[in-house]
């Protein structure tokens, strides 16, 4: 499996890796602060999971779903430091959304979910 995160800020994106790495032990895990990084990784890879700040720039992290989702399909979750969200995150086409800092125990509950 294909893992990708992406957030502006370096800390927090290091953070999510190193967990995604505990817990991801068997897969890939690309990190990036840009969503143009992002996007150029998946011209020649196929992800199958994406976590992503809203944050980004020069475009923010539901447009960088939506334009990944116009090439591939995967699961996508939000990763947020504001503790407000939306409730129905379906028409942003959006799996999920996680408050920062994401704890192990919700990537163990995302990783059972997307299992193959």
């Amino acid at each position: 499996m294909c893992i990708v995160a992406v957030d502006a800020d370096s800390g927090s994106l290091e953070e999510l890796k190193r967990k995604l790495a505990e817990i991801f032990e068997h897969d890939s895990v690309a990190a990036f602060t840009s969503p143009l990084e992002a996007l150029k990784f998946a011209e020649s890879n196929k992800i199958d999971l994406l976590f992503t700040d809203v944050r980004l720039r020069p475009f923010d992290g539901y447009e960088l779903i939506k334009a990944l989702r116009q090439k591939q399909s995967f699961y996508a979750y939000i990763v947020s430091g504001t503790k407000e969200h939306p409730d129905d995150l379906g028409w942003m086409n959006v799996n999920g959304y996680l408050s920062k800092p994401v704890s192990l125990g919700e990537l163990t509950e995302i990783k059972n979910i997307t299992a193959c």
